[in-house]
């Protein structure tokens, strides 16, 4: 007797055992979803358009500040012009100078010292960067801004030590600028070219 009564408990306790269980999570659950990554906004490309006009290379503010009381001369090639093929054997500068598209001169008639000369064109990249590697040999300063790099020399006139002529070369891509000026101030004119161009 005691013994089937053993045998019954026993036969409870294991299928209370079974029942208290819970169930074995099921493995065919997905992955937790995934937040997608912001899109990325594509940063704008800025395409060059060198002017066909000198007073056009800055904005009005900007030219007013600069040229009001020096009259552009509108002669010998001002304005715009129209590439010519360098000559065999042509030095980098000789290369670089037949890609002119624009060329502009201010001058104070008044003044025998107040002068500045501005081109603009294109040039193979490669090039360019050779002419601007020139310069630095020559004892330009260059460095890279405005994204692009830029090499300036400021120095005396040839023969008249008093007076003070600043040169500056800036290449970007295939576009170069070069300004030119004698005892002409000006303030972030090639900043305001630049813009101009890339806008």
């Amino acid at each position: 007797m005691r013994t089937r009564i053993a045998a019954a408990l026993a036969l409870v306790v294991l299928l209370g055992g079974c029942a208290g269980q819970s169930p074995a999570p099921s493995s065919t659950a997905g992955p937790a979803p995934q937040t997608p990554a912001p899109a990325q906004t594509p940063t704008p490309v800025l395409t060059a358009t060198i002017p066909t006009e000198c007073t056009d290379v800055v904005d009005p503010d900007t030219y007013a500040a600069t040229f009001s009381t020096v009259p552009l001369v509108d002669s010998d090639g001002t304005g715009a012009v129209v590439p010519t093929p360098p000559p065999a054997g042509a030095t980098y500068r000789e290369i670089v100078m037949s890609g002119v598209e624009l060329r502009c001169d201010w001058d104070d008639v008044n003044s025998d010292f107040n002068a500045l000369g501005l081109t603009i064109g294109t040039v193979t990249p490669n090039v360019g960067a050779a002419f601007l590697d020139q310069l630095a040999d020559d004892g330009y300063r260059c460095e890279d801004v405005l994204d692009g790099r830029r090499c300036q020399r400021v120095g005396p006139v040839e023969g008249f030590p008093e007076i003070e002529q600043t040169s500056t070369w800036f290449l970007r891509d295939d576009v170069f600028i070069q300004v030119e000026q004698v005892t002409f101030p000006t303030n972030g004119l090639l900043a305001a070219i630049v813009e101009r161009v890339w806008s």
